[in-house]
């Protein structure tokens, strides 16, 4: 990923019984902010290597050390999903919440009562779903909603209005229409450092979108 600060950080990487991603991005660029997203992209590159570890468990590591780094204003999103039972656990500290697609529709689901990352909380909450086979777990960046200058809950609005009744048939076809539908509606630069995340149980494969880097990025390690 670019190591500008001021693009959203997006990984996936396989565990012992499915899979831990995450999305994370700072409010405002720089230095000290491009450090820390550094760090993170370090601590991912490590979690890639020990994949014998359990989702959740790997998750509560991943937390830990970030509770250790004082990084103030970071959005950050982390998320561990068991394949076999379709188990999703969360922790979510943004504005825009977490959703899942299903019965097409977007469902909105319950998050972290803070924006930012506690990094001074002893213990992590950690919310938990079951992703069902044909629904997908999507996250949208809260770059997205402030670089087109409306509030959270009016673009949640208007973004479920828009993709209401459409029927996906894979995570690709998902992210790929939300990328669309936002660059109709909104213009191009909305997406120059957002990042949109998808991922379901239907497929092999998890696809996240992100303009900073000009390309889509297709993570190929079997979910089952």
């Amino acid at each position: 990923m670019s190591g500008n600060s001021n693009c959203d950080y997006t990984s996936v990487v396989p565990s012992a019984d499915g899979c831990v991603g995450i999305l994370a991005g700072f409010s405002s660029p720089g230095i000290l902010e491009s450090a820390f997203k550094a760090r993170i992209e370090g601590i991912f590159s490590l979690a890639n290597e020990t994949s014998e570890i359990p989702g959740e468990e790997l998750v509560f590591k991943i937390g830990k050390i970030l509770s250790k780094m004082p990084i103030p204003f970071l959005n950050l999103s982390l998320f561990y999903l068991k394949t076999k039972t379709g188990e999703l656990g969360y922790i979510h500290f943004q504005e825009l919440p977490a959703f899942v697609y299903k019965n097409n529709e977007f469902i909105v689901l319950e998050k972290n009562k803070a924006r930012y990352f506690d990094y001074k909380a002893v213990d992590l909450e950690i919310h938990k779903t079951v992703l069902k086979t044909g629904e997908y777990w999507v996250l949208i960046s809260d770059r997205t909603h402030s670089a087109i200058g409306i509030s959270a809950s009016e673009f949640i609005k208007q973004f479920q209005n828009v993709l209401a009744g459409k029927n996906f048939q894979n995570s690709r076809d998902l992210i790929l229409d939300c990328g669309r539908t936002l660059e109709q509606k909104y213009g191009k630069k909305v997406l120059e450092t957002s990042a949109l995340l998808a991922i379901t149980r239907k497929t092999k494969y998890i696809l996240f979108y992100n303009r900073a880097v000009e390309k889509l990025i297709l993570d190929l390690f079997l979910l089952n």
